[in-house]
Formats: C-alpha cells, structure tokens, sequence
C-alpha cells in the first residue's frame, strides 16, 4: 500500500499507519542529507517512541530505505518521520494497514462526518477540497451555513460558528435552522 507523506514544517514529511502483523517499508527519498526516524505506539492514545533500531540502521544521507519490522503486538501506529522529501513510499504485510491521515482532523455536524486540515477555520474550510456545495460563508451576515442553516457548537453553550473560529477535532456541532 502506497504511503503519502505530508510536510508539517520546512524541514519535515510525516507519514503515519497501523499495523496488523509484520511489515515491510520501502522508501525512496531526493537527495539530500537528513535523518529518517520510525516511531511506535501499541496503545490507541498517548505518545509514540523512537524505534531505536531503525534509526540506527538508516543514517543521514540515506536515499533509498528497506527495512523488515516484527510488529511483535498488534495493533501498532507507527510514524515515519522524514528530513529529506520523500518520493515514494510503499508498505506491505501480510495483515492489515491502515492509513493515517496526518495533520487532518474530523468533526461531525449533526451526527454526519468530516475532515479538515488541522488548525483551519472555517471560512478556510468552505473554501477547501474538504467542504461540498452545501457550505458557505455569507460574508455579509459575517456566518457560516450548511444546507442554509447556521452551525452551532454544542460544547460552546449553543455559540453560532463564525468564520474565524477554529474547527475543533472530534468537534460535535449541529445546525439550527431559522424560522
């Protein structure tokens, strides 16, 4: 399965999965010299740790990287952390992976999903690949709409959301539609 990593600052490209058993990890990155780390979680929340042995296998200015990985406990959320750019990147097991989306969050509104870019507000959101037709701003009445009803933040004592508001992970929001 193809890996996409996402570049969180200018000198860093994150990938994140989780895996079911053994796994392989095939990455080619540009040239350049930086360091390539794993890291590992076995629980579902908490910091992940530094996978000692594959960073100490994959010295800067490496450029093409192969490496086998016991999984040993199952489930595992492993991270990929890289300071050169990667070109292309592939993970293989015998079990299941699952992708990470790094640096999106979700939220639901009204008990429907959705996801965002981390940190995005909302009149970013409605300008954005992860917003459909039915959002917009109306920049007139400074609100944010979806199916033409107004967004409330149910954790917020029933706030209406503006434009510059922050979406919230695991945010739960309804709509209230006026009269």
């Amino acid at each position: 399965m193809e890996l996409t990593f996402t570049q969180t600052n200018k000198k860093s490209w994150v990938a994140e999965f989780e895996a079911s058993s053994d796994f392989n990890i095939h990455i080619e990155r540009k040239d350049g010299v930086g360091r390539i780390r794993m890291q590992q979680r076995t629980s579902s929340k908490g910091d992940l740790a530094e996978v000692e042995d594959f960073t100490a296998k994959n010295p800067d200015g490496e450029q093409v990287i192969d490496y086998d990985c016991p999984a040993l406990i199952w489930p595992k959320t492993i991270r990929i952390v890289s300071e050169v750019e990667p070109t292309y990147a592939e993970v293989t097991s015998n079990g299941t992976i699952t992708i990470h989306e790094v640096g999106v969050i979700s939220f639901t509104i009204d008990g429907e999903s959705f996801k965002a870019k981390e940190g995005m507000t909302w009149a970013e959101f409605c300008k954005s690949e992860y917003a459909n037709a039915d959002f917009y701003f109306h920049t007139d009445y400074y609100e944010i709409r979806y199916q033409g009803a107004l967004i409330i933040n149910t954790t917020s004592q029933g706030k209406r959301e503006e434009p510059d508001d922050v979406i919230m992970a695991n945010g739960a929001y309804i709509l209230f539609k006026e009269e």
